[in-house]
């Protein structure tokens, strides 16, 4: 069966196909287990899951109209032998990463890949998938199925096919030209071009990615409950906070009264809410006024909470080609070659939890290269939150980042001034406010709005 690409497969398609020496758009895991994996078992799992999951034996290629098809291939249990790899080596991880990080051959391959490196009395296991077939947000389906199978555990008969979701979302490609339509309208009301100059941003260029730098810093209980908080003050789901406080911290660095920020929109048709492993590619735009130069947190929240309740309602397409990750035309992206990427995963998504057999695995960092960009992630983990950054060492300096991430969090936190806030509550509200909250709470997953 053959089916043509989604609008986001395309892009992607075509921006790695440029640079087939670069892992850029790699979707990893990786886990360093105390003891001894049972090899057979998990060549079983593997095999058990490729079938499982009609993702993992897509292949794409470029008909003869130069468009991009998919097609799911026939299940051969020889196939697993090309996905899996046992690598023996007590010199550390190096040959495992080289071996799992090649380019994926998308006529040919397999569309992801599993390595288990053997150390001295330690097992290391690294999954990597084409961001074509998976996201952040299904690797937890891959990562709960794989140690079901693995540990002998039952699951459902059948799992959601992603080819049906493909058929369905590219039945809906007449609305691209209405969606680019809709960001072209939002980028028009900007008063003109506008950059962001980061102070702790080097502006240092280079063809290639330079090396991968990375800081966290963790939010405990108190802090996050601090957050929810905020964001029951602001209607507004712990996203929403996160959103409109990068939006606070970066604003004082835009040369203009506006801030567009790209950011991935929990939305129901993400895989973890059906078992689907696919990439869902619900990375959205957003376009933020600044309604005042000194607005505080409550004027950014009522920008933040107009442009993701239009967002819900007009598109769901990440328009790269058009916005250049952050800012237009005279931007960011186009005149530093660099944008800010941010991601809030709910305890539900976060995969640094993996157990096989009763070995705990414990997250291994491992990186495929920064798209010359600031990655910000929140994860919450453990009743508090993980805040990551991902940059490049020689674009960005490491103590700014550290600084950054700090400011983004005390916007989130900081509730000083705000127990007596009086907001509009449900008996002040239009209908068409409450409406809009309601959107704005309902594609939360459940158990995390508000």
């Amino acid at each position: 069966m053959k089916l043509r690409a989604t609008f986001m497969q395309r892009r992607l398609y075509d921006v790695t196909e440029r640079h087939p020496d670069q892992a850029m758009r790699h979707v990893t895991a990786a886990f360093e287990f105390s003891g001894r994996l049972d090899i057979d078992r998990l060549r079983a799992a593997a095999l058990q899951l490729m079938v499982r999951h009609d993702a993992l034996r897509m292949r794409f290629l470029l008909d003869e109209h130069d468009v991009l098809v998919a097609h799911v291939v026939e299940m051969d249990s020889r196939d697993v032998d090309t996905v899996m790899t046992v690598v023996e080596s007590t010199e550390g991880l190096d040959d495992a990463i080289r071996l799992v990080m090649r380019h994926f051959d998308r006529a040919d391959d397999a569309p992801w890949r599993l390595v288990v490196n053997r150390g001295s009395d330690k097992d290391t296991m690294i999954l990597v998938f084409d961001h074509l077939v998976c996201d952040a947000r299904s690797m937890r389906v891959v990562l709960d199925d794989l140690a079901a199978l693995y540990n002998g555990a039952s699951l459902p008969a059948e799992a959601p096919l992603f080819a049906e979701w493909l058929v369905d979302e590219v039945e809906q490609g007449s609305r691209v030209d209405r969606e680019v339509a809709y960001w072209k309208a939002r980028y028009a009301e900007v008063p003109r071009a506008y950059s962001i100059k980061l102070p702790f941003a080097t502006g240092w260029r280079s063809r290639d990615l330079g090396t991968p730098a990375f800081e966290e810093l963790w939010l405990d209980a108190g802090e996050v409950a601090r957050m929810k908080h905020k964001a029951s003050l602001f209607r507004l789901s712990p996203f929403g906070v996160a959103l409109t406080s990068l939006n606070l911290v970066l604003a004082p660095h835009c040369d203009d009264r506006a801030v567009a920020l790209t950011g991935v929109l929990p939305n129901r048709r993400d895989g973890i809410y059906d078992g689907a492993v696919g990439s869902f590619a619900h990375t959205t735009a957003y376009v933020t006024a600044i309604p005042a130069p000194d607005g505080g947190f409550e004027s950014f929240a009522a920008a933040t909470r107009s442009a993701v309740i239009n967002t819900l309602r007009h598109s769901r397409l990440a328009l790269f080609d058009l916005i250049g990750r952050l800012g237009v035309g005279d931007s960011l992206a186009s005149v530093h070659g660099y944008g800010v990427y941010f991601d809030y995963l709910y305890e539900a998504l976060d995969t640094s939890r993996f157990e096989l057999g009763g070995l705990r695995g414990t997250e291994v960092r491992l990186d495929s290269g920064v798209n010359r960009s600031l990655s910000i992630w929140v994860v919450e983990r453990d009743g508090g939150a993980l805040l990551k950054a991902n940059f490049e060492a020689e674009r960005f300096s490491r103590t700014g980042v550290r600084q950054f991430l700090r400011e983004f969090a005390d916007a989130m936190t900081d509730t000083a001034g705000e127990a007596d806030l009086v907001l509009s509550g449900p008996r002040d509200r239009s209908a068409a406010e409450s409406a809009a909250a309601r959107i704005d709470l309902m594609e939360l997953p459940d158990g995390n709005r508000g």
